[in-house]
């Protein structure tokens, strides 16, 4: 946490300022990286962005990410932002699998952009991250 946002006013002013309502807190788009909740890497974002990259981190299974085992085929399958499961198919190889999922995450990540920007509250610093976390997936 930011020491200045260690004084709820301090956050609560910073707050006002931004499409807050009906919104949620993220810190992880703008800076992937950084852990730490600031007025740098925080931004408000409706849920549907907000769980977007769910299930884009590594996980603690030895198969690659969007990646699982069923009756010896190896199957990718995602979500399209809005809570439905996307099938994309299976596959031989575990590689093949991640990489058609990285390319449907990739053109579902595209989509929501392009959904973000029609609402009356969005911030293009979060259009262009999702847009570069998009292209790092495609060029997998």
């Amino acid at each position: 946490m930011a020491d200045e946002w260690l004084r709820f006013s301090v956050f609560k002013a910073w707050m006002m300022e931004r499409p807050w309502q009906d919104n949620h807190l993220d810190k992880d788009i703008l800076r992937p990286d950084e852990k730490r909740y600031s007025p740098d890497t925080c931004v408000f974002v409706p849920i549907w962005i907000n769980t977007l990259l769910n299930g884009c981190a590594s996980s603690s299974s030895t198969l690659p990410v969007g990646v699982y085992l069923f009756r010896k085929r190896y199957v990718a399958r995602s979500h399209d932002g809005h809570g439905k499961r996307l099938f994309i198919g299976s596959f031989d190889c575990p590689h093949e699998a991640h990489r058609a999922w990285a390319t449907a995450k990739a053109g579902v990540i595209r989509q929501a952009v392009d959904q973000y920007r029609t609402t009356d509250r969005f911030d293009e610093r979060v259009c262009a991250a999702l847009l570069d976390r998009a292209d790092q997936l495609a060029s997998t």
